[in-house]
């Protein structure tokens, strides 16, 4: 500072006017705090790269990088300026000028960074989950690849629309996949509704034709019965009247065997009597007879 303040002395005598320590001072001051912002810029440049490639791309945290960073630029600057409080005050209000710029600068390159990322995940999640439409069943397997993805999201994505990219893609999985899966079932248990209905109308039908059948079996089984029933009557009744018939046939053969029996009795009877009447005739003739001795 002071051979700037020499050199420029003798410059002013030299182009032939008269140096006024003062302003001389003062645009030494000025230069020299020049150089230090500038050096402290560097140190902000350097401390900040460090630090905020550590960082999430999060606002807090890229702040805390910048304060660190400033920080320790400002107080080199401090340490190594020279000149009057409002000469340095300047370049402290140019430092900090600058370093936020830069700050600004770093903040949208890492954030757009960050929302690409985030947009790429979010669609590598709705891939997935669109995928998971084709399985069984497949709204299940979409909520269960979107918590899946949810908690990837959160875990991986990052920066300050990280909360607006979640709920984007909540919303364009619910009104996207999950709304198709949720079609898919409905149309799937309308047709298993369906098939059900015409199962149970099916079943009824054959229950219907198998009482109709059970029915006309059993009239007819009814009819069988009744038809060998009147049969088995008949047959009865006709075998009764031949018993019968037999009965009085075997009788009248008793009757006319009794009364051959009794009519040959009787003759027998008659031809006894006949007999015996003729052998007491015979004897009579021969106790009556005289003997030739009589004679």
């Amino acid at each position: 500072a002071l051979a700037s303040l020499a050199a420029a002395y003798v410059g002013a005598i030299n182009n032939g006017a008269v140096p006024a320590i003062a302003t001389a001072w003062e645009n030494v001051a000025e230069a020299e705090c020049q150089r230090v912002r500038e050096d402290a810029e560097a140190v902000y440049l350097q401390v900040f790269s460090s630090v905020a490639a550590e960082c999430p791309p999060e606002e807090q945290e890229l702040l805390f990088a910048h304060s660190k960073a400033l920080g320790e630029a400002t107080a080199g600057f401090e340490a190594a300026s020279v000149g009057s409080r409002r000469i340095r005050d300047v370049h402290v209000q140019l430092l900090q000028e600058s370093t936020q710029r830069r700050l600004q600068e770093y903040k949208a390159a890492r954030f757009a960074e960050a929302a690409a990322h985030a947009n790429r995940l979010a669609g590598e999640i709705l891939d997935q989950v669109t995928e998971a439409c084709g399985m069984d069943p497949p709204l299940g397997a979409c909520f269960s690849r979107l918590e899946a993805g949810v908690d990837r999201f959160i875990s991986e994505a990052c920066g300050p629309d990280k909360c607006t990219l979640f709920g984007g893609l909540v919303q364009r999985g619910l009104k996207g996949p999950l709304a198709t899966a949720h079609g898919i079932e409905e149309t799937a248990a309308a047709q298993r509704e369906a098939d059900l209905q015409a199962q149970g109308a099916e079943a009824v039908t054959a229950l219907e034709l198998l009482l109709e059948q059970a029915k006309t079996a059993a009239a007819n089984e009814a009819a069988a019965t009744a038809t060998r029933e009147a049969e088995f009557k008949q047959a009865a009744a006709d075998e009764l009247a031949a018993s019968e018939k037999r009965a009085s046939q075997a009788q009248q053969a008793a009757d006319r065997a009794m009364a051959e029996v009794k009519e040959c009795a009787h003759e027998q009877q008659v031809a006894a009597a006949a007999e015996l009447a003729a052998e007491k005739k015979r004897g009579c003739l021969l106790y009556t007879s005289p003997s030739p001795r009589d004679s």
